[in-house]
């Protein structure tokens, strides 16, 4: 599975690629890197029409974040001619699903521009991918399915959770509550984030990292005092961050180990996203000794939510990070039993 290049709103408003009418907010917690772009229509632009133009060097281009009923989108490759409407009908409370999608031929560096007629619209996050060879540095984001990461041990695969704030990475998540099972993840980058959905489930959960070789550390993920709200889930919750600060990425590798659970609790991992350049290559596929269990609807589920606080108290702890991730405690959105409705 080839990795894709992932397109925050705060990259695309740091390339300049959306127009005046739309604003950014911050301190989402449930949105990709807790941010994300709006548009309103609350004022009248009598002389200009909101637009949004894309990057798109690959095969494919995704759109996520929350499409309103009514809105009306059209599309343009390179300010070509227009189709209308992409997009008139959505779903107003999700704000991290699939909203909008294209093919796109290949060999060709283009770009995509939105020009928005109606409705409010919400921008998250673009990705893309079918890149034959990385040409800049690029921000990458790995699926929990993608054979880049080595799993050891009786990791699981499940779909879902979908909640009212959309649903994991790709709809799939990877968890384990034994402990001593690993994540392995080899790489060519200048910073790494771990991502994973969390509820505040009974029981402990922590486990430990290791980076290119050091002593691990462990990161308390549930203390075992957190109210049991089996009912209630947080999607893109960054359980780990590093950045080296490299001018020039180089080869790193991580470690990610279960180090204790308890009653219900279960480590999930949904996603990693680095930064790369072009020496960065996926190694090759592993061996089938190495596969998942397949993905179950019926396979119960197990809920976690990150504290963010120390375990002094915990006497085989290795370690205790200092500052546990850039986001710290994290809300948590309620669980909805019905699918995103995702327009494409």
């Amino acid at each position: 599975m080839a990795p894709w290049i992932l397109l925050d709103d705060v990259r695309l408003w740091s390339l300049g690629r959306f127009s005046s009418e739309w604003f950014q907010k911050t301190d989402l917690p449930q949105t990709m890197l807790g941010t994300a772009t709006n548009l309103s229509w609350s004022t009248q632009f009598s002389n200009h029409t909101p637009t949004l133009t894309i990057p798109a060097t690959g095969t494919r281009l995704e759109v996520y974040g929350n499409i309103p009923n009514g809105t009306q989108v059209k599309y343009g490759l390179r300010g070509g001619i227009q189709e209308t409407p992409v997009i008139s009908t959505g779903n107003e409370t999700m704000t991290s699903s699939l909203i909008w999608s294209i093919d796109l031929p290949s060999g060709e560096v283009k770009e995509i521009q939105w020009t928005v007629e109606g409705g409010a619209p919400t921008i998250d996050y673009v990705l893309v991918t079918g890149q034959d060879k990385l040409s800049q540095v690029e921000t990458l984001i790995i699926d929990d399915r993608d054979d880049w990461l080595q799993f050891k041990g009786s990791w699981v695969q499940e779909v879902g959770p979908h909640t009212t704030f959309g649903s994991a990475f790709q709809n799939t998540r990877t968890g384990s509550r034994m402990v001593g099972d690993q994540m392995k993840f080899v790489f060519i980058g200048s910073s790494l984030g771990v991502y994973g959905v969390t509820n505040p489930g009974s029981g402990k959960l922590a486990f430990n990292v290791s980076l290119d070789g050091a002593p691990p550390v462990t990161h308390i993920q549930s203390h075992g005092t957190q109210p049991n709200e089996s009912s209630t889930w947080s999607i893109n919750q960054e359980l780990f961050y590093m950045n080296w600060g490299n001018d020039h990425p180089e080869r790193h590798e991580l470690t990610i180990t279960v180090h204790e659970t308890t009653e219900s609790q279960i480590l999930w991992l949904d996603y990693i996203i680095f930064e790369s350049n072009d020496s960065t290559e996926p190694p090759p596929p592993p061996s089938p000794s190495n596969a998942l269990a397949s993905p179950s609807k019926d396979k119960p589920i197990f809920r976690i939510i990150y504290s963010g606080e120390d375990d002094s108290s915990n006497p085989s702890a290795i370690a205790i990070a200092d500052t546990p991730t850039r986001q710290g405690k994290r809300e948590v959105g309620l669980l909805s039993h019905e699918s995103p409705t995702n327009p494409v």
